[in-house]
């Protein structure tokens, strides 16, 4: 069985660098319609201040999607702030 399901292709996924993680997180808040002001380094903070594997930053992603909806405000560096102290508690 084993033969049977390896006789596929095989493709080797490396880890991403910093730069293109940040370009993904640029992507996945796009999708999402989220909206930024124009001085927030979104990707670098969330490089910065959370675990760097990719699921992690996905899930803080749409955890920063919900804070901004739950206060009706757009992404801002205070409202960015606030979030990760208020995960750090």
């Amino acid at each position: 069985m084993r033969t049977r399901l390896g006789w596929g292709l095989i493709f080797h996924l490396g880890a991403l660098a910093n730069e293109n993680k940040a370009t993904v997180l640029k992507h996945a808040a796009r999708k999402r319609v989220l909206m930024f002001a124009n001085d927030v380094p979104v990707p670098i903070c969330l490089l910065t201040h959370y675990r760097r594997d990719m699921p992690s930053l996905m899930l803080v992603l749409d955890k920063l999607d919900r804070f901004s909806l739950e206060h009706k405000r757009l992404i801002t560096l205070p409202l960015l702030r606030a979030m990760i102290s208020d995960s750090f508690k």
